[in-house]
């Protein structure tokens, strides 16, 4: 049961995601997420390669449906991998600015076997269901999650001003530790992962067949256990579009990095909402596409990059 005091207590230590803080590689990795629910499975498969034909295996990612409740009203369902699912929750609620904090929610229930979590807010604080079906869509994500169609204007989301100092080496080898943390990303191809990290280490990380979802996953743990979200960076495995920026911005997260590419969209809300955005993360090469301050190489440099647009 997820209370007033499921906000405060402590998780047990597997379920941290906490790092050491030694400079990488560290002497412990993170701790893994919880494995009540198998992420991953091993199907027989026909292996059909270049003349030559096997039966073999391959792992391939889970998926179940999960279905959120607030105030015993169905809010919606999305297709999410199993485990962590109070922190999908509380990362949801938090990160689409359908709770202001963890303290809005007066309990959260969870009923694993079924895929729902129960979560009953505090009688002073009103959800706006009329909003909420007018305004969600779904995303651009491979999990066919859900995120609400705000225009920035109306977010209501400050710029982030937070400082968040990294070198380029230091950027670039906690990408490459932070992916290989989970193995299921490597072996299934389908799961994406991420992580809140220090300047040298990662705090927290958490994997899902979503972008989003992983994302959610991320912050609601953070909130959980109480560590200052905008005093990290957070990484992520697959694209950064537009509603996943939008996450970072209103848990106020003052750099996102990825291996892979950031949509255009993504990269105006970044510049307009002080964000520090980084793609294609990896061993000998960074593309900041906003605010590059935040990076010690780059640290003169002006906070709005100028594009063909400008002039």
């Amino acid at each position: 049961m997820y209370n007033a005091g499921c906000v405060t207590r402590e998780m047990p230590m597997g379920r941290t995601g906490q790092a050491t803080p030694a400079s990488l590689p560290a002497t412990a990795p993170p701790s893994p997420p919880s494995r009540s629910a198998a992420v991953a499975v091993v199907r027989p498969i026909v292996a059909l390669r270049k003349g030559t034909i096997a039966v073999s295996t391959d792992s391939v990612a889970t998926e179940q449906p999960l279905t959120l409740f607030i105030n015993d009203r169905e809010l919606f369902t999305i297709l999410c991998s199993p485990g962590e699912i109070e922190e999908l929750a509380l990362g949801y609620l938090f990160s689409e600015g359908l709770v202001r904090s963890a303290t809005d929610i007066r309990n959260m229930v969870p009923d694993t076997a079924r895929g729902q979590v129960f979560v009953r807010l505090r009688d002073d604080v009103t959800f706006d269901w009329e909003t909420f079906s007018r305004q969600r869509t779904i995303s651009s994500g491979c999990a066919r999650g859900l995120t609400l169609t705000r225009r920035l204007e109306e977010s209501g989301i400050p710029p982030v001003k937070a400082r968040f100092d990294i070198g380029f080496d230091e950027l670039t080898a906690l990408m490459s530790h932070f992916l290989q943390l989970s193995e299921h990303h490597h072996q299934t191809g389908c799961i994406h992962v991420a992580a809140l990290v220090g300047a040298t280490s990662i705090k927290i990380f958490r994997e899902d067949i979503g972008r989003h979802n992983a994302i959610d996953k991320v912050i609601g743990a953070a909130m959980a256990q109480h560590l200052p979200i905008e005093q990290s960076a957070l990484l992520v495995s697959g694209r950064i579009s537009s509603e996943m920026i939008l996450k970072g911005a209103r848990a106020g997260i003052p750099l996102v990095a990825t291996r892979a590419a950031a949509t255009d969209a993504a990269i105006g809300i970044a510049d307009k909402l002080g964000i520090t955005l980084a793609g294609f993360v990896r061993a000998h090469r960074i593309n900041i596409y906003s605010h590059p301050w935040r990076i010690t190489e780059t640290r003169g440099m002006a906070s709005t990059i100028a594009g063909d647009d400008d002039g």
